[in-house]
């Protein structure tokens, strides 16, 4: 049986999909369930590279005016210090240092309060330690460790394990300085390849110390529940298979953001940028309502014009003005 009814997504969010995927399946899902007559169109927001706040302010105010609660709106990012701060800090987050992350998940998955969600990504974090140890000169940061597993060849399974035994065996962050603690993550790291018997391909994926503990980091495993509904952020990786009703994707102004928009326009999918094009696929596809997408200023009208194309409703707004800035109908095609 050919599942081709999509249960969640309004008709502008399904096409929008469409055209992320590769010329050859871009077929759009056909909207189904409550959401099938929603007329609402895609925004876009010209300036990812403004200040996290004025974005989210923006899609707020969106969102405000479809009626959508701030507890069903959802702030995404493929990296946690792409998002807004204000959003971010209404749940505990892992800090952005490299060797702080390791940390904070070595201290999460030994609470006892933290979530699922927080082990599932400290999991993730060690996961990614272990190989950015080991495969420094590898891609790591931006494939999922799913991906990366299986272009280096490693056992997700048995990488898992490690991890959690990594957490158990090392003395918790809270008990050593932070100079100690990495020392000490080092020198486990060594005994544990990933591949039985490989050796190290370079000496740049040690972890290094770092000042004492922050707020943030003393905060890890359940403190820090914010007041008030506030609009809930997560990375992508963290939100495969949830939804909500307007969704805020960030796709920062750096220069993987020109491969992918390429990509995104004529549908090949190139190796390098594909893992890159099936996060933003994910993220689009979480929201049922609403979608916002905040691009570089110098990719808005193109993807606006390729969207047009494919008729796609949508609407570019300046975070400057919040004002509508290029023609397009948010009500329908």
């Amino acid at each position: 049986m050919d599942l081709v009814g999509n249960w969640r997504s309004s008709p502008a969010i399904c096409a929008l999909a469409a055209t992320l995927r590769p010329t050859a399946s871009r077929s759009a899902d056909d909207p189904v369930g409550p959401n099938h007559d929603e007329r609402g169109g895609i925004l876009i927001i010209r300036g990812s590279e403004a200040p996290g706040e004025e974005i989210l302010s923006v899609f707020n105010e969106h969102a405000e005016t479809q009626g959508i609660a701030l507890e069903q709106r959802l702030v995404l990012a493929h990296a946690a210090s792409k998002l807004p701060g204000s959003a971010r800090n209404t749940a505990v987050t892992p800090p952005d240092n490299h060797s702080a992350r390791a940390e904070w998940a070595a201290r999460v998955l030994v609470s006892d309060t933290a979530t699922p969600a927080q082990r599932e990504t400290a999991c993730e974090i060690l996961e990614r330690t272990m190989l950015r140890y080991w495969f420094a000169d590898a891609e790591i940061e931006n494939r999922t460790v799913t991906t990366a597993c299986e272009q280096l060849g490693v056992d997700r399974s048995r990488l898992r394990r490690q991890a959690g035994r990594m957490a158990d065996t090392l003395p918790a962050p809270r008990e050593a300085q932070s100079a100690d603690w990495c020392k000490a993550a080092n020198a486990y790291l060594k005994t544990t390849p990933p591949l039985p018997g490989m050796s190290r391909r370079s000496q740049t994926g040690s972890l290094q110390s770092r000042t004492p503990a922050t707020r943030a980091m003393r905060g890890a495993g359940g403190a820090g529940t914010p007041m008030g509904p506030r609009p809930r952020a997560s990375v992508v990786h963290q939100v495969k298979g949830e939804e909500a009703e307007a969704v805020l994707v960030i796709v920062p102004s750096d220069n993987r953001a020109d491969d992918l928009i390429r990509a995104w326009q004529s549908g090949v999918h190139p190796t390098e940028t594909a893992e890159s094009l099936r996060v933003l696929y994910v993220a689009a596809t979480r929201a049922r309502r609403l979608l916002a997408i905040a691009l570089p200023s110098t990719h808005c009208n193109d993807i606006a014009t390729h969207l047009k194309d494919a008729n796609v409703p949508c609407e570019i707004v300046n975070v400057e003005t919040c004002v509508p800035v290029a023609a397009g109908n948010l009500q329908g095609g």
